[in-house]
């Protein structure tokens, strides 16, 4: 970007990835104005002044909006995430939200690049895809992105368009993921199976940096590209041990796989009578099985990020202490 004052407006800004997207800008880049377009509100007082409510589902609306604004980018975060939906209709938001954002941008005379937001599980537990465009989803969340993807690569957009597929990411303000499993952890609830598992995760900053890299570089490097964003694939255990250091448990109470196999199938027939348990058929195939992301195009394109994982981590939990103290 050059150094006149660049326009960015992004979609689900309010989520967990754009609260520190918005929050990183405001923070390190000047050079920039930030609008938010979210159906809810921000997690931060700060950014409330930056924030529109606005559903995308609503063409008419982020029409009107998108055209007052007159971004030079457009960041597309916002989803429907919940992986518990079992039905393509209950994730809209990934499909007709992508076509209308796919509408507005093709007749809009500031957009100059946007960034659709995918994610990993297009392809999961099947190896590297052998393209960008070969898919294997594993649950509905991962089908309504690979419908949302089509949408982009079909559409014919007059911008520049990039997508990205972010990995198993982690930070401040991922308020279910992370919680979740810190209270777990905390708790001495946590138990871990007796394999090896490389994962792919990444920590959140890194995926800012990644996103904002994208917008400054050329378009011969990134246009109709499809990047992974994220760290380097880890151990799940040594993630995970790394964790429960920070809590001051310095080992992992390890049980037999098979444990977390009866378990899920338990899960699996108690959640036909809406009750809930710990454990699950997506669960414990996400513990169990490996999934290693190919993150060299990423990191010879888009860099690596600034911290260790060990940083990344204690940065992590402070945040957890500090937003479970105002809870109490």
């Amino acid at each position: 970007m050059n150094s006149i004052k660049q326009k960015i407006l992004v979609t689900g800004g309010s989520g967990f990835i754009g609260t520190n997207l918005i929050e990183f800008i405001l923070l390190n880049r000047s050079n920039i104005n930030v609008l938010n377009l979210d159906i809810s509100k921000p997690k931060l007082k700060t950014h409330d002044k930056y924030w529109i409510k606005c559903d995308i589902n609503d063409l008419k609306a982020l029409e009107s909006f998108i055209n007052d604004y007159s971004p030079d980018y457009l960041i597309h975060l916002a989803a429907e995430t919940n992986v518990k939906f079992s039905k393509l209709s209950d994730f809209q938001t990934n499909i007709k939200g992508v076509e209308n954002i796919c509408k507005v941008v093709n007749k809009s005379a500031s957009v100059k690049r946007v960034i659709f937001t995918s994610t990993q599980y297009v392809h999961q537990f099947h190896g590297q895809p052998n393209s960008d465009d070969e898919y294997f989803p594993f649950t509905k969340y991962g089908e309504s992105k690979v419908e949302g993807e089509k949408i982009v690569r079909q559409f014919n957009l007059n911008k520049e368009w990039v997508i990205i597929r972010p990995t198993n990411i982690y930070g401040p303000y991922n308020d279910i993921y992370v919680k979740g499993l810190f209270r777990v952890i905390q708790n001495g609830y946590y138990f871990h199976p007796n394999i090896d598992v490389i994962r792919s995760y990444g920590y959140v900053e890194t995926v800012v940096q990644q996103i904002l890299k994208i917008l400054e570089l050329s378009s011969t490097l990134v246009n109709k590209k499809t990047f992974y964003v994220g760290d380097e694939p880890i151990n799940l255990q040594s993630f995970v041990l790394e964790i429960h250091k920070n809590f001051g448990k310095n080992r992992l109470k390890i049980l037999p796989i098979w444990v977390f196999y009866l378990a899920a199938v338990i899960g699996e027939f108690v959640s036909k009578f809406n009750i809930p348990f710990p454990m699950n058929k997506i669960r414990y195939i996400n513990m169990v099985t490996p999934n290693p992301i190919n993150m060299q195009r990423t990191f010879q394109i888009l860099n690596h990020g600034n911290l260790d994982i060990k940083m990344a981590i204690k940065n992590t939990i402070n945040w957890y202490f500090q937003s479970e103290d105002k809870t109490l």
